[in-house]
């Protein structure tokens, strides 16, 4: 290939540890880059338990939500029932 195509002819060749160190630095530049450090043992820890905590806060909103439209369903076909209900008393009580 050419070089205007921008393939670069030359092979480079790492260690397996050069490549490992590369990609790590890569990741935790990544994730510094959106505000959260995870250089050492004690950054991860915490960034875990933040997202534990709003895994937790997730699966609670959810469960209130469930439970409202829930209750959002039962009452909307407990009033049309109601409404119907009354018709047919107003209907056949006055035949």
């Amino acid at each position: 290939m050419t070089e205007e195509s921008g393939y670069d002819p030359e092979v480079y060749t790492v260690t397996r540890a050069e490549l490992k160190a590369a990609v790590k630095e890569a990741v935790h530049e990544a994730f510094d880059d959106v505000g959260l450090p995870i250089a050492d043992k004690e950054d991860r820890a915490e960034a875990r338990e933040d997202f534990r905590s709003v895994r937790r806060w997730r699966r609670s909103f959810d469960a209130v939500a469930s439970t409202v439209g829930r209750t959002v369903i039962v009452v909307t076909v407990g009033g049309f029932a109601t409404v119907i209900a009354w018709l047919l008393k107003v209907f056949v009580v006055k035949q």
